[in-house]
Parts: structure tokens; C-alpha cells; sequence
């Protein structure tokens, strides 16, 4: 098998990127090794409370329960008392679809006098 000349720069280019995952993430290469049985990157499952997320994204608080509950925030439930948490990564969400709408239509988002957009 022949490679092309830009086939092979593409190749090393990608091999470029997949070391650069697999530095800030070595849980993918233990897991690809088997030495891991499950894989969830940090990155996805951190949390703020409700407090937090309302501070994030200048609203009160039951404006982030009804975003939880419009599917527009994802949160989970902590043992023992089963406090809101809501999840980082879902509130940057937010934060962008709010910015990319600044100038378009509204949506749920920014519905009702609200401040998160």
C-alpha cells in the first residue's frame, strides 16, 4: 500500500491530535489498555449546586429548577438528603445557546424576565 503525500500529513496530524487527548486525558489510554473496566472523564461530572448556577447565570434559584425541569439544565440527586446538583458542563451550555441567540429569536431561555441571557 502507497500513501500519498497528503494523506500522510493527514495521518500525522491526526496522530498530533490523539497524543494531545491522550496527554490531558491518560484515563482513555488506561481504559484503551484494559486496565480500566469504565470510563467517565472528570470533566464530565462536575457539579455546583443550585445557589451556584443561579450566581452563574444571574437568576434566582427556582429560575434553575424550572430550567432543570424544562430539560434546559441536567442535574443529579446527592445521597443522603438528595440536594440538586447541577451539572457544570450543562450550565456553559446554557451560557453559549444564550450568547448565540443574543441577536435571533428568543426561546425558553431568557422567557419571562429572566437574566440568563
Amino acid at each position: 500500500m502507497r500513501m500519498e503525500i497528503a494523506e500522510l500529513k493527514e495521518a500525522v496530524e491526526l496522530a498530533k491530535e490523539l497524543k494531545a487527548i491522550l496527554t490531558e486525558t491518560p484515563e482513555i489510554a488506561q481504559f484503551l489498555n484494559g486496565e480500566m473496566s469504565a470510563f467517565v472523564p472528570e470533566h464530565c461530572y462536575r457539579l455546583m449546586t443550585v445557589s451556584q448556577a443561579a450566581e452563574a447565570l444571574c437568576v434566582n434559584q427556582n429560575r434553575i429548577r424550572e430550567y432543570v425541569n424544562q430539560g434546559l439544565l441536567e442535574c443529579i440527586y446527592t445521597p443522603p438528603v438528595s440536594h440538586m446538583k447541577i451539572t457544570v458542563q450543562s450550565v456553559n451550555r446554557l451560557i453559549q445557546k444564550c450568547r448565540s441567540n443574543k441577536g435571533g429569536e428568543k426561546d425558553d431561555v431568557g422567557a419571562d424576565n429572566t437574566r440568563a441571557c
